[in-house]
């Protein structure tokens, strides 16, 4: 990876903070151009990058119910796959490119070794991947309580 290519990556939030002597937990990334419409990732499906956004828009979605629920809209500067990384699980949602991306990727072997050796990174991705299991959560169980009204009152 080019040096400005490098400082282009070193500017989203994630990476504001690394030293020049940190650097080298990036430069293992790649730089991908994905078209509009493109399915990055499909539910269910097994994790193998970590993405920041550098431009474009990824919808992030979910069925509940056989209905697609738009859980959100990854902009320039934001990340993902964090989560299903971490867990080592599958991916919950479905990650679609609404309009054309270029993104940052780490294969989920150089994820872990950014992890391990930039801790001001890696501090800001768990307090993220909290934040987000605790939104989708409060989420599933609000669905929930919905479904259960709705039925109750189809039954009355």
């Amino acid at each position: 990876m080019d040096d400005a290519l490098l400082q282009t990556i070193r500017q989203a939030p994630l990476f504001t903070k690394l030293k020049d002597d940190e650097l080298d937990c990036i430069r293992l990334g790649e730089v991908v151009e994905v078209p509009a419409g493109t399915l990055l990732v499909a539910e269910n499906e097994a994790a193998e990058y970590f993405f920041l956004n550098l431009e474009g828009e990824v919808r992030i979605s979910r069925l509940y119910d056989n209905q697609e629920v738009l859980l959100g809209v990854n902009q320039p500067g934001m990340f993902m796959g964090e989560i299903p990384l971490l867990l080592d699980s599958p991916w919950l949602t479905v990650v679609r490119v609404s309009k054309p991306a270029r993104l940052f990727r780490l294969n989920q072997e150089n994820f872990w070794r950014m992890l391990s050796t930039c801790p001001t990174v890696a501090r800001e991705v768990f307090r993220t991947a909290a934040n987000r299991l605790r939104n989708l959560e409060g989420y599933s169980q609000q669905r929930e309580k919905l479904v259960s009204l709705g039925t109750m009152a189809a039954g009355l």
